[in-house]
């Protein structure tokens, strides 16, 4: 099962499932009806803090609260001309099950994704990396259930992106490509994208001879794939994932902000193209250029955080 399938079963299939039980199964009580309505408010606040909305859109949350209101006309009319179940037993269960299911996802899914939207101190503050457009951000964030980088260990040699941000570029419907998944990396809005430098500083590192894969094809041997390493003071900012020989710059070039660096692509451990950026402190082993000490990172002042909408 591809990762979109997957998705599009977790945040839209089961979420209308439950909305259409809510609105065809009698609730038991008006206890038991409000906690069905903080589950499903629960659930919806889960999906538009911590949900990856690569398809369909990142909107589409929104429109299950819309549905979610409207299923609790038929209970709310039903209870209204019957009242609550003379069976005491099933009032205690739903009440019951209903309440254990509120708390769960509250403490496991929607306490750490709201967590995540914080800045945590000390971020460095990057310019666009991007030219102006809508981009959509699919990982990023302070904590790992909004930002899979923070999964990488410590010890790892890519331990300077476990701060990193993900980007991909969005139309005004919220459509990142033409199709649900289509296989060619041309049909996402972000590849060839020009990448911009962030920051005025120095090229430390690029590579461009790595090919663009099909989706979701993904290269694990060469995780950043093609990328621009720039030395910008006391930290440095990778780019990576660019397209296959569109890097314009070379080690030791000088570069402002704004200046082209090269075209997103499909290189490297990318499912998708997308444009992956990290702050980090220089590594203390030439070998390994990305094991320095990962950074917070900022653009143009906003944090970037899944599901947040970036209007570079």
């Amino acid at each position: 099962m591809t990762p979109i399938a997957q998705l599009a079963i977790i945040q839209v299939g089961i979420p209308l499932l439950l909305i259409l039980l809510n609105a065809v199964v009698p609730a038991s009580s008006w206890w038991a009806l409000g906690l069905r309505a903080l589950l499903l408010a629960t659930g919806l606040a889960w999906l538009i803090l911590g949900g990856t909305w690569l398809y369909p859109p990142w909107w589409t949350p929104f429109v299950l609260v819309v549905l979610a209101l409207a299923s609790f006309v038929r209970p709310v009319l039903r209870l209204s001309r019957r009242g609550t179940t003379r069976r005491r037993g099933w009032r205690w269960s739903e009440t019951t099950i209903v309440a254990l299911l509120v708390v769960a996802v509250v403490a496991l899914l929607v306490v750490p994704a709201a967590a995540g939207r914080s800045q945590p101190p000390g971020a460095v503050d990057i310019a666009e990396p991007l030219d102006p457009g809508a981009y959509y951000v699919t990982s990023g964030g302070s904590r790992s259930a909004v930002n899979r980088h923070l999964l990488t260990s410590d010890s790892d040699q890519w331990r300077g992106q476990r701060r990193g941000v993900d980007l991909v570029k969005v139309d005004g419907l919220g459509r990142r490509a033409h199709g649900i998944a289509p296989a060619d990396p041309a049909a996402y809005y972000i590849y060839g994208a020009p990448v911009i430098s962030p920051c005025v500083g120095t090229v430390a590192e690029t590579r461009a001879d790595l090919p663009d894969h099909r989706v979701p094809d993904t290269d694990s041997d060469n995780p950043a794939g093609n990328y621009v390493l720039v030395s910008c003071g006391d930290y440095e900012v990778l780019l990576a994932h660019l397209q296959h020989e569109s890097v314009v710059v070379r080690a030791g070039d000088h570069v402002e902000i704004g200046v082209p660096l090269g075209k997103v692509g499909n290189s490297g451990d990318a499912a998708e193209p997308h444009l992956h950026v990290h702050a980090q402190r220089r590594s203390p082993d030439p070998a390994k250029p990305f094991a320095g000490d990962p950074l917070w990172l900022t653009i143009d002042g906003h944090f970037p955080v899944r599901n947040r909408l970036l209007r570079l």
